[in-house]
């Protein structure tokens, strides 16, 4: 079971740079969410602050995570 490649394309490792930082994005909002971080924003100081700012910036990582993949895959077939 995998995925092939039907051409020979090179890999773009801007894209896999692109698509390390998005699934490092989805890690940080993990943390942050189990860690009871997301959970007590409601005080108003610099901490909390940067903690939704930091959200605000990393919400958007599995879209960008699946908007490569899904450029990635265009041009594969997939074999069961």
């Amino acid at each position: 079971m995998g995925f092939e490649n039907s051409g020979k394309r090179k890999r773009n490792a801007n894209i896999e740079f692109i698509r390390i930082i998005s699934m490092l994005m989805i890690t940080v909002l993990h943390a942050m969410f189990k860690g009871g971080i997301l959970g007590d924003l409601s005080v108003h100081d610099s901490a909390s602050v940067s903690s939704w700012v930091l959200e605000c910036a990393c919400i958007h990582g599995l879209n960008l995570f699946m908007l490569i993949t899904g450029y990635l895959m265009v041009k594969s077939s997939f074999k069961i």
